[in-house]
């Protein structure tokens, strides 16, 4: 893995993935606090087109991120539409050699499912990994026999979702490090970290509370799996040569994220590899706000009925003392 401080993925990076049969992954994040400790949970999900699927037409007059490409309503990709591109290119992982197939196997079904596996062996240990499935309503999984023709136009996709939960933002950033793996070492979280500045954190303002975290947790959170991914023996990044080389810089773009704090109102913020830093280089924080009912404190309440029923007991007997003694005067 190139230890680098990587703040911004190039046009051209996503414009040779295009070129090389392949189609940057889009990764969308969903994020929900449940309580005033800052408890929640988190899952990261992950668009991958699979082969014969049509390629994506790039539009304008939208940010450069994956976005441009996609037009995403749910954080879960249960809801994408986008259009094809008027050449009819289409996805070719297998066909042009991305996958390597290393053993051999025999339809792109086959090879896809032992794919997928790879994806979720680097999963690391504590985390939930899933995978769903969405297409077009015109696809047939007869397709997943033998490559589709330019004929079709139809596509399929799998989405991989790793979920994780916390107790409170301190293990919500312990766990998140687990997720990057090496690349937090070298991200610019590190060194936020190392200057004492919290990454992620979780405040009461007024009546709200307030959830903030650095703009490229996502992408970091999914930069190291993919990277042991494409590094490892079922992906070969250049096979039409280092003018086409898919990297792990620019195999996804970070698209949307979501937030819900409490029963409030879900928040949606697009993001992209390109706006993690301002213009003096400070990184760029995402806030979200939502009100949050304060927890009963029951021990404190059955605390106080402990102490009011001793009380009332020992006031009680001083009484009926009292009156015992004065009966026998």
């Amino acid at each position: 893995m190139k230890k680098r401080k990587l703040f911004t993925l190039g046009a051209f990076a996503t414009l040779s993935l295009g070129i090389a049969s392949c189609q940057a992954v889009p990764i969308n994040a969903s994020t929900t606090i449940t309580n005033t400790n800052g408890a929640g949970s988190k899952t990261i999900s992950a668009f991958m087109l699979v082969d014969g699927s049509c390629q994506i037409e790039p539009s304008t007059g939208i940010k450069e991120g994956n976005e441009a490409y996609y037009l995403i309503e749910d954080a879960d990709f249960s809801e994408v539409s986008f259009t094809p591109k008027v050449d009819g290119a289409k996805v070719k992982y297998i066909a042009d050699g991305y996958f390597t197939n290393p053993n051999n196997l025999s339809t792109p079904q086959e090879i896809w499912d032992e794919f997928n596996g790879v994806v979720e062996s680097y999963i690391p240990e504590g985390f939930e990994f899933s995978i769903t499935e969405v297409q077009s309503s015109g696809w047939s999984d007869d397709y997943m026999s033998n490559i589709p023709g330019p004929e079709v136009t139809e596509w399929k996709a799998y989405v991989y979702h790793v979920t994780y939960s916390w107790e409170s933002v301190d293990e919500y950033i312990e766990k998140t490090k687990v997720l990057m793996g090496e690349s937090y070492g070298y991200s610019h979280l590190a060194e936020l970290e190392e200057a004492g500045t919290p990454w992620a954190t979780f405040k009461k303002d007024g009546d709200e509370y307030v959830w903030s975290e650095a703009y490229l947790v996502n992408y970091w959170s999914v930069y190291d799996i993919c990277d042991q991914v494409m590094n490892s023996d079922y992906f070969n990044n250049a096979p039409f040569g280092p003018d086409y080389e898919v990297t792990t810089d620019n195999a996804f773009c970070c698209a949307l994220q979501t937030y819900k704090i409490g029963d409030g109102e879900e928040v949606t913020v697009l993001i992209d590899n390109l706006n993690g830093v301002d213009s003096s280089a400070n990184p760029i924080f995402i806030e979200a706000r939502g009100k949050l009912v304060e927890p009963t404190n029951w021990a404190l309440i059955i605390g106080v009925i402990v102490v009011a029923v001793v009380v009332i007991a020992g006031v009680t007997t001083y009484i009926v003392v009292k009156k015992k003694k004065a009966a026998k005067k």
